[in-house]
């Protein structure tokens, strides 16, 4: 009923998944899974900021629900994450992002939350993001997907654009 009672850890356990918070080189978070027994071993970096080890948590527990079986092996096109094309819809990273959205902001909780605030504004996003205990990106993301305003996400960066969503009430031409 309240972000706080997002427990991931028991979420994991209660499906089959043990987690281990150790220092990766390499990657955030992988997966170790045997099917055959149902069980699987989630590996967080331990260096990670809390908000990102929850979100990769998260996305690990997407894939061993939404991907159980298959081999993943994650290539960095895979991995651009939010704003990245999948070559036929939707990738198994971008499903597993989407899987972790909704497991840490779900919309029955998020929704109420939203009415506290008169604008939707950077300001809001980062009040919201530090209830849910996720990134400003993550939850902007997620606002601008459930539609809560008309509104263009992009992400830039020195070396120019990166990716946008834009909320579905937004005419495509923009």
């Amino acid at each position: 009923m309240s972000p706080e009672e997002i427990n991931l850890e028991e979420i994991a356990f209660c499906h089959g998944a043990k987690v281990k918070y150790r220092e990766l080189d390499g990657c955030e978070a992988y997966l170790l899974a045997d099917t055959g027994l149902g069980r699987a071993i989630i590996s967080i970096d331990d260096r990670a900021h809390t908000r990102r080890r929850r979100f990769s948590l998260a996305h690990e527990i997407g894939h061993w629900e939404r991907h159980r079986g298959q081999l993943l092996m994650c290539s960095k096109e895979d991995i651009g994450g939010s704003g990245g094309r999948a070559r036929k819809g939707l990738s198994r990273e971008k499903s597993a992002n989407q899987f972790a959205a909704e497991l840490l902001m779900p919309e029955f909780i998020l929704k109420p939350i939203l009415r506290d605030f008169r604008k939707f504004n950077m300001r809001a996003v980062c009040e919201i993001a530090k209830t849910f205990t996720v990134s400003k990106t993550a939850m902007a993301y997620r606002l601008v997907e459930l539609d809560h305003e008309p509104f263009i996400l992009a992400a830039y960066s020195k070396s120019g654009y990166h990716w946008h969503i834009a909320s579905k009430s937004i005419d495509r031409k923009w």
